[in-house]
């Protein structure tokens, strides 16, 4: 096939996938946090955005570099290892707050 429908293709599930991983560490961000501390949600929620911005703009000519001096394979590669990355906080992170919420410590916060 064409090389940008590729990567376009690629893209497509990677993204996709990282927005799913996003989603399931906000949910468990959420559980986690303490009011009226530096761990409160909307300290969170400016950090993971603060940070977000940062990596997306950054991530794009470090994206066509990678592609243009390296080529396809090892952005795929290196995409491909984020994604399992991202995957595998999900689980540790679940892990971590199954343990505590088993030692009785109460995740979830008061509405």
């Amino acid at each position: 096939g064409s090389v940008p429908l590729q990567i376009a293709v690629a893209d497509s599930l990677m993204y996709s996938g990282a927005y799913v991983t996003s989603g399931l560490m906000d949910s468990l961000a959420n559980r986690a946090t303490m009011d009226g501390c530096w761990c409160s949600l909307e300290n969170y929620q400016v950090s993971k955005n603060l940070l977000q911005d940062l990596a997306r703009a950054a991530m794009a000519p470090v994206a066509r570099a990678v592609i243009q001096n390296h080529g396809r394979g090892t952005y795929a590669a290196m995409m491909l290892g984020m994604s399992i990355l991202g995957g595998c906080s999900v689980l540790k992170v679940s892990r971590c707050l199954r343990l505590k919420a088993s030692d009785g410590e109460a995740l979830v916060r008061a509405a």
